[in-house]
């Protein structure tokens, strides 16, 4: 978190691991097709499958580099009033928290499975990522305010500030928001 209380986070680095497996294995295959190339002792029947290898790591490499790139790209910034999120192809969508309008909460039962948070905004913007793995427990947190309170918590009052920031230090915001799956909140 900066000093001016903006927080980013990026997807998790088992993405970049996974994008980096499939750049492996089409390397691989790649290097499986260009045998025939180089080793002119291969036959003619041979060329077939040896475009067979190069199609498949085409596809692998082109795979491999987009997670790869995704895992670099992808963001998730919660500031003080604001939830912005940045998408594969560079689209941002920023939504302040006065603007939401609905959310639902998907939460899984066992540990592994991610949890998705899905926020509305009233002019049809939505933002969708896992509190877990972007860290969006501020987020969490100011919808469980507005819960509670029936009111957004005000960026100038410092109690408010202050409840916000406890209830995403003890994932309080996040267990409150489990017992409330979706809620389509009026805007203030």
């Amino acid at each position: 978190m900066t000093e001016n209380g903006i927080a980013r986070s990026r997807p998790p680095q088992y993405q970049l691991l996974g994008g980096g497996g499939l750049l492996f294995i089409g390397l691989v295959f790649l290097w499986l097709g260009c045998r025939r190339w180089v080793t002119p002792s291969f036959s003619d029947d041979d060329a077939g499958v040896a475009t067979i290898w190069l199609a498949c790591a085409a596809i692998l490499i082109g795979l491999g580099a987009g997670v790869a790139f995704q895992t670099f790209v992808n963001y998730v910034e919660v500031g003080p009033g604001f939830v912005k999120k940045r998408s594969f192809l560079g689209r941002t969508t920023r939504i302040d928290f006065g603007d939401i309008t609905a959310y639902s909460y998907n939460y899984s039962i066992t540990r592994r499975q991610t949890r998705n948070l899905v926020i509305h905004s009233s002019d049809r913007r939505k933002i969708k990522f896992s509190p877990k793995d972007y860290q969006g427990e501020h987020v969490t947190s100011v919808i469980a305010f507005r819960l509670r309170n029936n009111r957004w918590p005000s960026l100038l009052d410092e109690s408010d500030q202050l409840a916000v920031m406890e209830a995403a230090a003890n994932g309080s915001g996040e267990s409150y928001l489990r017992s409330f799956n979706s809620a389509i909140l009026s805007v203030t």
